[in-house]
């Protein structure tokens, strides 16, 4: 009977390495969901600056080059979140 209390708390005690493997997908988890959260962020003002009604409203240039300027950001925002994720996933598939 103590044997099988020994195997249960082994089994159920996380080793160093798994801890480094949950803690690696861990991180390609969150940065898997920032690029998600960018790459929309990125398409919803693609998708306003395609809009032809933008550019004749009344300050539609001035709201199309603000989007542009947000647009350039985020997408700086976005290479670097890939760069992160790829990191990240290859330090699971490392592990």
């Amino acid at each position: 009977m103590h044997e099988k209390q020994a195997t249960r708390r082994n089994q159920a005690t996380p080793t160093k390495g798994k801890d480094n493997k949950y803690a690696a997908r861990q991180r390609a988890d969150t940065a898997e969901k920032k690029v998600a959260e960018l790459e929309a962020k990125v398409s919803a003002i693609t998708h306003e600056l395609e809009d032809p009604e933008l550019y004749v409203k009344r300050d539609g240039a001035a709201r199309a080059v603000v989007l542009g300027k947000d647009l350039d950001k985020l997408r700086k925002h976005l290479d670097r979140a890939i760069e992160e994720w790829t990191a990240a996933t290859e330090a699971v598939e490392a592990k």
